[in-house]
């Protein structure tokens, strides 16, 4: 088949179209061969000229699509330098061509919304950004005109509207420049009344189909969040809307999504519009009444047998009554008994809408009564009770403890009386069918096999749901604890009863109960905790515990059972710090009920237990480190025994459980406040690691060198973990471990040099090469941890003694390792020490820079993917050095030191990695600065670097800032940039910037010169750019240099015109002049 194309007279469309079948449905060569083809036809820039004669005789809709694709590149890129004729012409064309599509459609009965169709008008849209409104300022008017010849056109029109109007005010930023934006919008805000008018009137129209009616009702959704309030209350378009649309299956979703709209957005002032706000909203639940189940009736049910369409009604439902009740709530809560009815059966739709399963509708609800019970919560936190009940003054103070007395609240004229019921049935609802699992419980029963595993992911959207209804059960606990309890402990007889059932034999769910409902009950009581008073809590707690206890020693006996049954309890008990610190004796049984489940033999409940130990001592912390007199077991605190008991406790755990408990019990010896006791303490906790570390180390390592090193690693995290809780006062014990660690270390890199030259030196994933590099990770992880909690004072203190000597020996070992074998964490410890030394131990920065630069770079310049950990770390280094110790680069002995950091930066700009990108740009912006405050001592480098450095930054810049590629790091490039100029333009340049490829005089201002090297620079990329175009944008940013947004938006418009031919060289938002 040919695969080229004469774009002569001779023209073939025949061909055109089987090569387009055979690229959409061949396969193989003949498929790549057409591919080649299609692309060189659509590459061309005459291609073009040839889209009528396609759009006009290709029998291929495929054919027709990509005609359209290449006329959509044209008017973006090319259309203003089009003579006015073609321009016209092809404007006419494409209009003609909607209008025939759209009549032969509806001749033939096939839908209007064709994809074709919908082609034409966005292409037209595409136009329309172009002309209108300066080149077609009667677009407007002549849609509506035609709109009167014929439904089907009129139906398109409107869409077409929609389509512009999205155009325009939703997806306009990053297409138009702002100075079009603007005039676009100031155009539509004079021309919207007319298009409102003109959609109200359809709407009016008398059997019109319901085609037409979605159309005109779409193109409303659209425009009603542009159209100012007062249109909406001069036509009767909520009234059509309430009363008309709202009772059509065909119509009402639409509806309710324009009245969503027009209700966020049209918030009257006027008393007289505000009541028509509030009679369209009755309207509205009337013909809900009446035509669609009651608030009173199974919603759950109905969406559950309904179809899609029938479900997002309820969605829309959903939104509309929580954007409505957010807004006018006040207005329906008056002493007026219709009003009063409206509001509460609005509240009861909201109530059976929340017990649907749709998690969707689910959230809107909830943010609803979010809302609704924060603000009953906080009119009782503002109300002037003690003013108008002295008697409960004092009750009144402490009402910070906890939730008020409901009888008390009784006595006083509030809202939420009004909302009792309402409160209560969602309570029930949170309580018993709707509270999702919290991140703190991860087992969970596998579906399939029934087996309780664990799940340690979670999900993001559940645990923001979870907090919206905590937070929502919290309020409603605060002004209701009573109910709260009643409800909680009467589902908890109900379980308790129906467990009884199922425990007999009968299959899960079979009588009722399920452990979904126990689950959600006990997720419910772990979100409450200070709610209440300390007394009132203490009895509350306790009454759950028992209950829960003859559940358990009643009931569960199946492994798998008590295993989702133990979560629940932890949880439950890990979210009451309070009742626990005033309960030693309690705490007690908490405590060896988590030492025995750390025994089971279930890996989920292992870690449960060791989360809920850590939970439990980081909030009781000083319980544990007390000596309490009524213990009558033992006079020591509790850490003590934990520590003395630590072998026989954590026999069964895993090694990561194992970590978990030692940091846990770490965090609580930080606690301790006497040196000599935290210190006892740290090194009795130690005494089993530094036991088994001790006798690994006094054995030869050669021997059985992997297993060692495995437990090593073990090892090596539990003190990982410790020094992570304890920080500072870790140092007893590195003390104790210095000298091996830093043995160690290099122990670890002969055995990877040894075995290296055994399996290649490319070979870097034996399991011997994978056990020592981890050994090493960690060893400089457990060293970043230590140093990162030290204080400046700490940090000197402990820097000759244990950290210099490692700090050696590791750099000179990244030094000389090969690339494949360097460990990416150094440079995040070489981070974490420059960092501490700041600027008053430069020597260590030199040190670091020295064994680390070069080396780093060897590794990574060879592209821009490999080792991106490496790459990532690198530059997070560079930017600290850069910003704390700047001098230290400049001062580097090294031939061409800062010319390679230079370009290193610059290097950065071209990575595809966001963060390595964006870390590059902001290296070099805090350069410029540091360059900028350099002192006496450092003129001649200042010097230098803005005659060698300045313009090449400045070309590195644009280079990346019109590279789209990097369009995300946009924001960053963007103030480089004006950190450039802003140094030229406000004359901080100490000397002439040189333009190697100029002829200008030395005595040329900074200014002129940066202009003209950038009109240069500009001109010479985008040929497509004019003379005059360029001197515009430089114009504008000269003008807005000192305003970072309206810099920005400069940068962003010149963007926007560099993809063009002919573009309007004064179209600057920022620049005055230029208008």
């Amino acid at each position: 088949m040919a695969t080229s194309f004469d774009l002569s007279s001779n023209f073939n469309i025949e061909l055109l179209d089987k090569i387009v079948n055979t690229f959409y449905g061949g396969s193989g060569k003949l498929q790549q061969d057409a591919q080649v083809a299609l692309t060189t036809f659509q590459n061309d820039p005459n291609s073009w000229m040839k889209v009528d004669q396609i759009l006009q005789f290709s029998k291929n809709d495929n054919t027709r699509f990509i005609a359209l694709s290449i006329l959509d590149k044209l008017i973006k890129t090319r259309w203003k330098s089009l003579p006015v004729e073609q321009r016209v012409g092809i404007r006419n064309f494409i209009v003609g061509m909607i209008i025939s599509l759209v009549q032969e459609g509806a001749k033939s009965g096939l839908k209007i919304d064709s994809q074709l169709v919908r082609k034409c008008d966005i292409t037209l849209v595409e136009i329309l950004k172009q002309d209108w409104p300066d080149n077609w300022p009667d677009f407007i008017p002549e849609v509506i005109n035609s709109s009167m010849t014929d439904p089907t056109i009129c139906s398109n029109n409107l869409i077409i509207l929609k389509i512009l109007y999205e155009e325009i005010f939703d997806f306009s930023s990053d297409r138009m420049t702002q100075a079009k934006v603007v005039k676009m919008k100031k155009s539509m805000s004079q021309v919207c009344l007319q298009i409102y008018l003109h959609i109200v009137d359809i709407l009016k129209l008398n059997n019109t189909s319901s085609v037409l009616e979605i159309s005109a009702l779409e193109c409303l959704l659209g425009y009603s969040e542009w159209i100012p309030p007062d249109y909406i209350f001069q036509t009767n378009v909520l009234q059509l809307l309430s009363s008309i649309y709202i009772k059509k299956q065909e119509t009402r979703n639409i509806t309710l999504k324009c009245l969503t709209t027009i209700t966020g957005v049209a918030v009257p002032s006027n008393p007289q519009n505000i009541t028509e706000m509030v009679e369209s909203f009755i309207y509205v639940l009337k013909n809900l009444t009446a035509n669609s189940p009651s608030a009173t009736s199974g919603l759950k049910l109905t969406y559950a047998s309904s179809n899609f369409t029938k479900q997002q009604f309820f969605q829309d439902l959903a939104t509309y009554l929580t954007r409505f009740l957010k807004i006018y709530r006040d207005k329906l809560e008056v002493d007026n008994a219709e009003l009063r009815s409206v509001l509460l059966t609005s509240h009861e739709y909201l109530v059976q809408l929340s017990r649907i399963d749709e998690t969707e509708i689910f959230k809107t609800c909830i943010d609803y009564w979010h809302e609704l019970t924060s603000a009953l919560f906080v009119e009782i936190q503002q109300y002037p009770i003690a003013d108008i009940l002295p008697s409960f003054e004092l009750s009144f103070e402490m009402r910070g403890s906890g939730a008020m007395n409901p009888q008390i609240l009784k006595q006083i004229p509030l809202k939420k009386h009004i909302y009792e019921h309402i409160c209560s049935e969602l309570r029930h609802i949170i309580i018993t069918e709707k509270m999702v699992r919290p991140e703190e419980i991860i087992v969970v029963k596998d579906v399939d096999s029934g087996e309780v595993v664990r799940e340690v992911v979670h999900d993001s959207e559940m645990s923001d749901l979870y907090y919206s209804q905590k937070e929502t059960l919290v309020y409603l606990t605060n002004l209701d604890f009573d109910d709260t309890e009643r409800i909680i402990l009467e589902e908890l007889d109900r379980q308790l009863d129906l467990l009884s059932t199922y425990t007999k034999g009968e299959e899960e769910n079979q009588n009722g109960w399920a452990w979904d409902n126990l689950n959600c009950l006990c997720w419910s009581i772990g979100s409450i905790p200070s709610t209440i008073s300390e007394e009132s809590e203490n009895i509350f707690i306790k009454n759950i515990l028992d209950k829960l206890t003859r559940i358990q020693d009643d009931h569960i006996s199946n492994p798998n059972d008590r295993a989702l049954f133990d979560s629940n309890v932890m949880y439950i008990v890990g979210q009451y710090p309070r009742f626990l610190k005033n309960h030693w004796q309690f705490l007690l049984q908490i405590m060896n009920k988590l030492f025995q489940c750390m025994h089971d033999n279930n890996e989920g409940i292992k870690d449960m237990a060791c989360d809920t130990f850590e939970r439990v001592v980081s909030r009781c912390k000083y319980q544990f480190v007390i000596n309490r007199p009524d213990d009558t077991e033992s006079n020591v605190p509790m850490i003590n025994n934990i520590v003395n008991n630590m072998g026989q406790i954590t026999s069964d755990l895993s090694p990561s459980q194992l970590t978990s408990f030692y940091k846990s019990c770490a965090t609580v010896i930080r606690e301790q406040r006497d040196f000599n006791l935290r210190n006892e303490l740290l090194m009795d906790l130690m005494k089993l690691p530094n036991s088994g570390w001790r006798s690994i180390l006094n054995i030869q390592l050669q021997v059985d060198t992997d297993d060692k090193f495995k437990t090593l690693v073990k090892l090596l995290d539990i003190n990982i973990g410790v020094c992570g809780s304890i920080g500072r006062y870790y140092a007893i014990q590195l003390q104790q471990i210095h000298t091996d660690l830093v043995g160690l270390y290099g122990v670890a890199s002969e055995c990877i040099a040894e075995e290296s030259k055994i399996v290649g030196i490319q070979t870097n994933d034996t399991v011997r090469i994978r056990i020592c590099r981890a050994i090493k990770r960690k060893i400089l992880n457990l060293f970043r941890l230590f140093i990162s909690d030290l204080n400046f004072t700490d940090f000197d203190k402990w820097f000759e003694p244990l950290l210099k000597q490692f700090l050696v020996v590791s750099l000179n070992d990244y030094k000389v390792e090969p690339p494949n074998l360097k460990e990416a964490e150094l440079l995040v410890y070489a981070n974490t020490i420059t960092m501490k030394c700041g600027q008053r131990l430069p020597e260590n920065v030199v040190l670091i820079l020295e064994n680390v630069f070069f080396p780093t770079l060897n590794v990574i310049k060879n592209d821009m993917n490999n080792y991106p950990d490496h790459r990532l770390y690198f530059y997070q280094l560079l930017r600290i050095i850069n910003y704390k110790n700047f001098e230290v680069i400049i001062d580097i002995p090294q031939d061409n030191f800062f010319s390679m950091f230079f370009d290193t930066i610059c290097w950065a700009f071209k990575h595809h990695n966001r963060e390595i990108e964006e870390t590059g740009l902001q290296i070099a912006i805090d350069m410029l600065t540091n360059i900028d405050n350099l002192t006496d001592n450092n003129t001649d480098f200042q010097i230098k670097f803005y005659q060698k450095y300045y313009l090449l930054l400045v070309n590195e810049t644009f280079f990346a800032l019109t590279d789209s590629d990097h369009e995300p790091a946009f924001a960053k490039q963007a103030l480089l940039l004006r950190s450039l100029m802003k140094l030229a333009y406000d004359n901080r340049i100490p000397t002439t910037l040189i333009d190697s490829g100029s002829n200008a005089p030395d005595n040329y201002s900074n200014t002129v010169t940066l202009n003209e090297y950038i009109t240069k620079l500009l001109t010479g990329a985008f040929p497509n750019l004019t003379v005059d175009q360029v001197e515009g944008f430089i114009n504008a940013l000269m003008k807005n240099y000192n305003n970072a947004a309206s810099f920005t938006s400069t940068v962003k418009d010149f963007l926007i015109q560099s993809k063009e031919i002919g573009a309007d060289p004064t179209d600057y938002l920022y620049d005055e002049d230029a208008h």
